[in-house]
This record gives C-alpha cells, sequence and structure tokens, in this order.
C-alpha cells in the first residue's frame, strides 16, 4: 500500500511538472507590478519581484537566488526605478536570451522636486526613451534626466490609477508577444483588470470628494506626486535630493506645516520616520504610514485614499 501511495504521489508530481514548466517566467523589480502582471497573466505566469517588502528600490542589490531567477527568466518587466536601471546590464549579462520590456512605454513622467519648488503638474517632460516603439530593450536602460530625487524624473507612475491603465496595456503587450499561444486569455484578464481600476478610480473620487482642491500633504519621501496630480493634491516632500532635512530645512517645513494648517506627516516603511516624527512634534499632529510599494496594489490604493481623506477633508 505504502509502494502505491509513494507512486501515486510522484505521478502527480511528474504530471503537474509539463504544467509549470509551460508558465512563462517573469521577473520584475518591485512588488506592485507583480500584482499587475499576475492580474494579466493569470495561470500562464510565474512572476518574481526582486525588491522585498520593506526594502529601499533606490539601493536594493539583488540576492543571489534572485540572479539565479533572473537567468532562468523569459522576460523581465521595468517600470523605470533606479535600481532596475542599475542592474539591467548585468540581468542580460546573466541570461542572454532575456527579453526586457518597458512598462514605462508612452507615460509623460513628471520631474522629482524638493520642498520650495513645487509645479502644478501640468508640464511635463517626455521620459528619455520614448522612441522605442515597439515597446521592448534588449539592452541596457538608458538614465533618465539626471539624479532620481533632483532634477530627474518621477518613477513612481502605479500610484495613479489612470497611468496603471496605461501600464496594464504595456503588460499585456508584452506578454502577447512572448506568448502568443495564450493571447485570447491575457486579453479577458486584461479586460477584467482595466474595470477594476476604472472602478477604484470612482470609488477614490468619491473618497476624497470632501477634500478642498489643490489640499497639501507632508510626506517624507515624495512618492505621491501622480496620485496628488490625479486627484487634485499638492504633494510636500520632506527629504531634500534623498537625504534627510538638516535643521534649516526642518524650520522651513515645520513653518510651512504650521501655514498651511497640515497636521499629519506621511511616511513609508522603506525610510526611517526621524525628521517625519520631529516635525509632526513641532506641529502637534502625527505621523502615518502609506507603502506605495504593497504587493496588493488594489487594496493598498484604497487604504491609501482613506488616509488622505482622514488626514484632509475639512
Amino acid at each position: 500500500m505504502r509502494k502505491l501511495t509513494i507512486f501515486f504521489v510522484l505521478a502527480m508530481m511528474l504530471s503537474a511538472t509539463p504544467a509549470l514548466a509551460d508558465r512563462i517566467s517573469v521577473v520584475t523589480g518591485i512588488l506592485p507590478v507583480q500584482y499587475f502582471v499576475e492580474q494579466i497573466g493569470g495561470k500562464q505566469v510565474q512572476v518574481t519581484a526582486l525588491v522585498e517588502p520593506g526594502a529601499d528600490p533606490h539601493t536594493y542589490e539583488p540576492k543571489p537566488s534572485q540572479m539565479r531567477a533572473v537567468a532562468g527568466a523569459d522576460m523581465f518587466l521595468t517600470i523605470g526605478t533606479e535600481f532596475e536601471r542599475n542592474w539591467i546590464s548585468r540581468f542580460k549579462s546573466a541570461n542572454k536570451d532575456l527579453r526586457v520590456f518597458r512598462l514605462d512605454r508612452g507615460i509623460k513622467k513628471i520631474p522629482m522636486v524638493a520642498h520650495g519648488h513645487h509645479h502644478d503638474g501640468e508640464h511635463h517632460e517626455e521620459h528619455a526613451e520614448e522612441h522605442h516603439e515597439n515597446g521592448e530593450h534588449h539592452g541596457e536602460e538608458g538614465h533618465e534626466h539626471g539624479h532620481h530625487h533632483h532634477g530627474g524624473m518621477d518613477p513612481h507612475i502605479w500610484t495613479s490609477p489612470e497611468l496603471v491603465k496605461r501600464i496594464a496595456d504595456n503588460i499585456l503587450i508584452a506578454l502577447v508577444k512572448v506568448d502568443p499561444d495564450h493571447e485570447a486569455a491575457y486579453h479577458a484578464n486584461h479586460k477584467l483588470f482595466i474595470a477594476k481600476v476604472d472602478a477604484l478610480i470612482d470609488e477614490l473620487h468619491d473618497t476624497l470628494s470632501g477634500v478642498p482642491r489643490n489640499a497639501m500633504f507632508m510626506v517624507y519621501h515624495p512618492s505621491w506626486g501622480y496620485f496628488a496630480r490625479e486627484f487634485h493634491l499638492v504633494q510636500v516632500p520632506v527629504e531634500l535630493e534623498g537625504k534627510a532635512p538638516g535643521p534649516r530645512q526642518l524650520a522651513e517645513l515645520i513653518e510651512h506645516a504650521k501655514e498651511h494648517d497640515i497636521k499629519v506627516v506621511f511616511v513609508q516603511p522603506q525610510f526611517s520616520e526621524r525628521s517625519a516624527r520631529t516635525i509632526a512634534k513641532a506641529i502637534h499632529g502625527e505621523v502615518v504610514k502609506i507603502d506605495p510599494l504593497a504587493y496588493n496594489w488594489y487594496a493598498n490604493l484604497r487604504r491609501v485614499g482613506l488616509a488622505f481623506r482622514d488626514a484632509l477633508a475639512k
């Protein structure tokens, strides 16, 4: 009986192997993109996000096990983070057959700005590499304009639900190119996901309906510029060029918060809360955590919408 049981288990494992082998192996940089790809790819994809929960995507270095995943992957989907740009050439060296697709293709990015240099979000610059018409890039990713934190372009496009629809389009194109046999399934999943995003957009507009137009919110790391633009808010970053503010900058931020009746400083798990807590204490406010890198993008943006409503509604 035991031999029969062992034989049965082995047979089940062997029968499952072809199904796993048929799945497209996808590697991406961050967890929200993993979520998007799984929504559209469904059962046909196996997705690995390299930047682990709580890690800083600007300085992250892949583990040896993750480099092995890259070496065996069919495709790498990049959304344009600093980490991805820094490592793309090494990924290509580890896997000569790796197909690389840019998910930020066709998206106009806005500049990363420090406190005191805000813009209204109406003027944008084209991404430096929008001329790649087929959305696929086999060499090293070009750098965006300047440093990520100051004078460069903001990579956090996934915080905007409207832009996520464009990201989803680019994911669909990439999957169909690599795996045309499952095109119908990818299109069906994409349609369902877009409907889900549209419903979220309506919900967020309703959630934020009591927030004054151009209401200011203070955040340690400026990850929410695209969300702010879409829902008519103004982001006030605490950090300066990727560094914690000095005493003079802290004093200016505290004065700015008092002047504009800001009572909440938003932080994210990947960065220190020290400066944010200093400001919050001085303005008799509070620190609230919101994470732009959470895996379940849909549920996370619902929570973020509620957090902004609670902080900004009059």
